[in-house]
């Protein structure tokens, strides 16, 4: 499997860390290949490619997901509340969980190629509440060192994958996608949190769309995330995304994404604008991944629609 490209270096402040046996935040012992940083609200992803080696004994402060992309490799882990050695061969496409302050050691003793996705307690929680389902205790997730699950493992490589597209667009894709993996989490794994999803009815109340509509439009240029037009909204993430497609159609990230392309639709009839300069205006960091963008929803290049135009 390809590796993503690592656009920047994230600091150690911005990196998925665990706290170590004498309480200090750290985090693991090798360079990622690709770092997501605080790209995503609540959830972090990294890419390993490590020869034999170990981890001492800590904890993760969040939920800890990890997906082998690589080759089977054998593996010796030790929980820190439990005596003896755990070992197994973490299968190719196989993921394993620890639980966030679940201590543990692992040693292995093959070259590992693995994605790292931390997910923040509390998305989990907000995804358990949309599903209707009691949190009173929280949203515990049990240990599994060698889980079967293809869905998990399309979604962890998905969210790698857009860690190559342009910075701006991918944080409300990046921010749909951990949507999608904390429901997944509580629907298959967590078992304290008994319930059924609420049905939708009616969608997004007109008069709370209009806002959501108006501050879209007005901030077309910035970096929009989930959590922004929730707030806009004055709702949760999880329970606006739902009623914002049962309105619309089409999920948030994809509306905004379409009302930027209409954007520059307008923009290229402006013969003094580069399109370098109408990416900007409408939302893209780079060039290459607007006329990608473009060609997507309009099915021609934004060059091809300026000479269309004119």
């Amino acid at each position: 499997m390809r590796s993503a490209r690592l656009e920047f270096r994230p600091s150690s402040a911005e990196r998925i860390v665990r706290i170590s046996e004498t309480g200090d935040a750290e985090p693991f012992g090798a360079i990622p290949l690709a770092a997501s940083g605080n790209v995503w609200s609540r959830i972090k992803i990294e890419e390993y490619h490590r020869p034999p080696g170990e981890e001492r004994e800590g904890a993760p402060t969040q939920h800890m997901v990890v997906l082998n992309i690589g080759a089977p490799y054998r593996r010796e882990l030790t929980w820190g509340d439990q005596p003896g050695v755990v070992r197994h061969t973490f299968e190719s496409g196989r993921i394993l969980i620890i639980p966030a302050g679940a201590g543990y050691r692992v040693r292995w003793l093959d070259a590992a190629h693995v994605l790292v996705l931390e997910i923040d307690p509390t998305l989990l929680v907000e995804a358990a509440e949309a599903e209707g389902r009691d949190v009173a205790r929280g949203v515990r997730l049990p240990r599994e060192l060698n889980a079967h699950d293809d869905f998990a493992a399309h979604m962890i490589l998905a969210l790698r994958d857009v860690l190559n597209e342009d910075g701006q667009q991918t944080r409300l894709y990046g921010e749909h996608l951990a949507m999608t993996v904390a429901m997944h989490f509580v629907n298959r794994y967590a078992a304290n949190a008994p319930g059924r999803a609420k049905p939708v009815r009616g969608g997004l109340p007109m008069n709370r769309m209009r806002r959501v509509a108006e501050h879209v439009e007005a901030y077309l240029e910035a970096p929009l995330s989930l959590g922004d037009l929730a707030r806009v909204a004055n709702m949760s993430v999880f329970h606006f995304a739902r009623l914002f497609k049962a309105r619309i159609g089409v999920p948030p990230h994809q509306y905004v994404l379409r009302k930027r392309i209409d954007r520059a639709k307008q923009l290229l009839g402006d013969a003094s604008l580069t399109i370098a300069e109408i990416a900007v205006r409408c939302g893209f960091s780079h060039q290459p991944h607007f006329t990608k963008a473009f060609h997507q929803i309009a099915g021609v290049t934004p060059t091809d629609w300026r000479d269309r135009a004119v």
